[in-house]
């Protein structure tokens, strides 16, 4: 980076954003169906069990899966929440408009 100080940061933030923008689309992206692979790999390997013992190698993608199943259903959570969250600030709830038409203004405060 050459220039003043101000530009090289602003230009070294322009590259950053678009790396975490695109570390954003990559994780989070498409989860209901990385969910579902993951059920349906465990599902396979559930059907293994059944008919022989696993390998180590099998047992270890087994335990990983289980481990990737939680933190998809964590990111999927969070990810609601936020957008609920971000619905809630923007509309308000239901009670809010009722609130503030019911508690008069008195004295520059509300009681």
């Amino acid at each position: 980076m050459h220039g003043w100080s101000g530009f090289s940061i602003k230009e070294k933030l322009k590259m950053l954003k678009e790396k975490l923008r695109s570390w954003h689309l990559n994780h989070t992206l498409n989860i209901d169906s990385k969910i579902r692979v993951t059920k349906d790999r465990l599902a396979a390997l559930d059907g293994i069990v059944e008919s022989r013992s696993l390998v180590a190698s099998e047992e270890a993608e087994m335990h990983l899966l289980s481990t990737d199943i939680l933190a998809f259903s964590k990111l999927q959570a969070s990810m609601q929440w936020q957008k609920s969250r971000v619905t809630w600030l923007k509309e308000g709830d239901a009670n809010s408009k009722n609130v503030m038409v019911l508690c008069p203004l008195v004295g520059g405060r509300i009681l």
